[in-house]
């Protein structure tokens, strides 16, 4: 349960509450706002301590450019992914398509997480409020977020058009630089979990429940795999 309990007098709290409703008693030092680098610089080498750093904050400053940093990175995965459909699409096409695509993740993310901190809320009596919750995850994503500046602008320098085309694939005209960029993805995306996992664990204090917030909340990639096939099928027909 994410509560915490005053050392004075034994009342329970929420876990980011910075003075006990009982007493008034202080119970843990104030941080009135996120700052964003240090925080990122922590994610990597004191996680537990980024996170705190962010469910204290009194404002959670970014979360909603890095919210749909998110989506454009989901976004750009997914015109990749979608090289199994053989696109055929223009770079000016290409980039009003992914912001269009983009603003429609942001959208079907924001109903689905909503959607689930809801359920989890009266399955498991917990207390995930709207802030933390979306915090959380959206600061976990931070790595995986700002990863699109890099690898899509590599990824596009390299592949061009094929990039979305299965036909030749690039793993079949430039296949080492091909798989590495690959791989890095993979990587961006575990920490993402990874980092997801250890923050919902300190907020909600539990490793069975952290488990279940964060597989519940990643069952949006896929679901938005799915969709993007119809999505797809528009543009092409476009």
């Amino acid at each position: 349960m994410n509560k915490v309990i005053c050392k004075s007098c034994s009342s329970e709290n929420y876990f980011e509450a910075y003075k006990c409703s009982s007493c008034s008693n202080v119970l843990r030092a104030k941080v009135s706002n996120i700052d964003f680098w240090s925080v990122l610089y922590q994610m990597l080498f004191d996680t537990e301590n980024a996170f705190k750093q962010i469910l204290y904050a009194n404002n959670k400053n970014f979360l909603i450019p890095l919210f749909i940093l998110l989506n454009l990175k989901f976004a750009s995965l997914l015109f990749v992914l979608g090289s199994i459909y053989d696109l055929e699409i223009s770079f000016s096409l290409f980039w009003g398509a992914l912001l269009a695509l983009m603003v429609i993740l942001c959208i079907i993310m924001f109903i689905y997480l909503e959607f689930i901190r809801t359920v989890i809320n009266k399955l498991f009596l917990q207390n995930l409020f709207r802030k933390n919750y979306l915090s959380v995850i959206v600061y976990a994503s931070s790595i995986f977020s700002l990863s699109i500046f890099v690898l899509l602008t590599i990824e596009l320098v390299l592949f061009g058009p094929f990039l979305f085309s299965g036909n030749p694939s690039p793993f079949d005209i430039k296949p080492i630089p091909a798989y590495i960029i690959a791989g890095l993805e993979i990587l961006v995306l575990a920490l993402f979990l990874i980092f997801s996992f250890i923050g919902f664990k300190i907020y909600l204090q539990s490793i069975r429940m952290s488990v279940i917030v964060t597989l519940s909340a990643i069952l949006i990639i896929p679901i938005l795999f799915f969709l993007s096939k119809h999505f797809f099928s528009l543009i092409m027909v476009v």
